[in-house]
Order: structure tokens, then sequence, then C-alpha cells
């Protein structure tokens, strides 16, 4: 069982759970990436301008868009590391947005809605792919166990004059 940084028992994650953090993971790195894509030419406009227009200090703009920086990848928290570095509690972030929208999806599950009919039928796909990997493997070892010689594994470190 998977074991927290407090060394407590912490439960594994059933398949929806998965499921849940792999979306939130895709949708933060979309983000993050996008963020990136912009931060790419504004770096060298911000960095140009401040060498233009400030000659006292020509890193004015390049600074601040290393601030936007590190704001944005706290706002994003795409390992979910921001929680040890927020300051006020009360600040949102992607977490805030990701949380509202599960709590709409379990709102319209509850109600037995379109998503209550997605995910049951998710369930019994999932199902079926399950009992199916099980029965491919259960074949598959009892063919490796039968003593026919060619699911025999062979040995080819051994010269032919061997005893």
């Amino acid at each position: 069982m998977p074991v927290n940084k407090e060394e407590k028992p912490v439960e594994a994650p059933n398949h929806w759970q998965l499921f849940r953090d792999l979306m939130v993971f895709q949708f933060k790195l979309a983000m993050d990436g996008l963020r990136d894509i912009v931060l790419f030419p504004l770096s060298f406009v911000a960095a140009l301008a401040g060498l233009v227009l400030s000659s006292d200090n020509p890193g004015k703009y390049f600074n601040r868009l290393l601030e936007f920086g590190r704001k944005s990848d706290v706002w994003i928290n795409l390992f979910g590391a921001a929680e040890h570095y927020q300051q006020d509690p009360d600040q949102t972030s992607s977490d805030t947005y990701v949380k509202k929208l599960e709590e709409m999806l379990i709102a319209e599950y509850q109600r037995g809605g379109v998503v209550k009919n997605l995910k049951d039928g998710t369930d019994s796909v999932i199902d079926q792919i399950r009992k199916e990997a099980a029965r491919q493997s259960r074949k598959a070892a009892k063919s490796a166990s039968t003593s026919d010689p060619e699911n025999q594994e062979t040995d080819f470190t051994r010269k032919p004059d061997d005893p």
C-alpha cells in the first residue's frame, strides 16, 4: 500500500480517481504549455524594451515578466506543489476551478443525467476489459505451464556437445 510523507498508509486510487487526476494533469499541462508559448516571444520583447526604454534599469520589463511567470506557475500548480508556497489560502488557483467543475459533475451524476449514464457505461466497458485481460492472462499462464516443446524455453547458452 502506498505511504505518504508522514508514513501513514494511503488508499490506492480507483480507476475514476486515476482518470480524474489524469484529466486535471492534462488540463494543467495545456495551461502551462500555452503560458510558455506566450512567454517565449514576450521575453525577447521585454528584454528589448528594457534596453531601449530604461537605460538605468534594462532588466525592468524582463524581471516583471519573470515575476509573472513565477506567479502563474504557482497558480497553475502543475505538480501540486503550490500549497506549500501559497501565502494566502483564499488566493485562487487552477485547482479552484477544477474543484468547481468537479462539484458540477458530481451534482449532475447525482441527478442521474448524462454524466451518470456515461460513467455507468464506462464502468461496464472497463469491467469487460478487465475480465478479458484476466482470461487472457490465465490462458497464457496455462499455456506456459504445459509440457508442449514449443512453449518450453530454449537454452541458447549450451553448446551442442555439452552433456
